[in-house]
């Protein structure tokens, strides 16, 4: 991973919710956002954007259902092991 890759990753595993929502993953299959911010008590804004973040980093996997008023993401841990490898090597 290069500089630029392992600091946005670093940046957001290290927000404050981060951990507590991570490990609250580790109990449930798929799930709402909605759900991960009254579980860990955030708003439903905050959850959105830590999950998307997480997903764009491959931590979670995500998909569209069909929700009460239209579709809606849902997203679980893609893994439960993730490591960070830093090449700071120019190329």
């Amino acid at each position: 991973m290069n500089v630029d890759d392992f600091n946005r990753t670093a940046k957001i595993l290290g927000k404050k919710y981060v951990p507590a929502l991570l490990k609250e993953l580790t109990k449930k299959n798929w799930v709402k956002a909605n759900d991960v911010a009254s579980y860990i008590g955030i708003t439903t804004a905050t959850a959105v954007n830590y999950l998307h973040n997480l997903a764009e980093i491959g931590l979670l996997e995500k998909r569209k259902i069909d929700g009460l008023t239209g579709e809606v993401w849902v997203y679980r841990l893609g893994t439960q092991k993730y490591s960070m490898e830093l090449n700071i090597e120019d190329k």
